[in-house]
């Protein structure tokens, strides 16, 4: 039997999410009206989105009452197939608040010139304007 385990993010933007999504390589499905998830022995949950993940296993990003996705998937037998919850929920978590930095950052009318991935994960941004 699956044990699925909800992981609270603060991701709300769905098109934000879809571009992070993309950018780390994730294949994925959407329907506003649910897609099955896949867990240990064939159980599975119902969420909006669908992430492909290893083997017969797959996580879902599901919206909750406050407005934000959640992640859900059968983690512990994730972490048997090399998949970390923690790992993999921060590196979405980076992804999608880049994107949105990204895309403010043009809205406001400013130019990333230079992006650098630092060792410890962090990224530094050089940004101009032109007035």
């Amino acid at each position: 039997m699956s044990h699925f385990t909800e992981v609270k993010t603060e991701i709300k933007d769905k098109e934000s999410l879809k571009k992070a999504l993309t950018k780390l390589g994730i294949e994925f499905q959407h329907s506003d009206q649910g897609l099955a998830v896949r867990g240990f022995y064939g159980d599975s949950i119902k969420a909006e989105f669908c992430l492909t993940a290893k083997g017969n296993y797959d996580i879902g990003l599901k919206l909750n009452e406050d407005g934000c996705y959640e992640l859900i998937a059968d983690w512990s037998s994730l972490a048997h197939l090399g998949i970390d919850q923690e790992t993999y929920v921060n590196q979405l978590k980076q992804k999608y608040a880049h994107v949105q930095l990204i895309d403010k950052l043009n809205d406001q009318g400013f130019q990333v010139e230079e992006e650098t991935l630092s060792e410890d994960g962090s990224i530094q941004l050089t940004v101009s304007q032109w007035r």
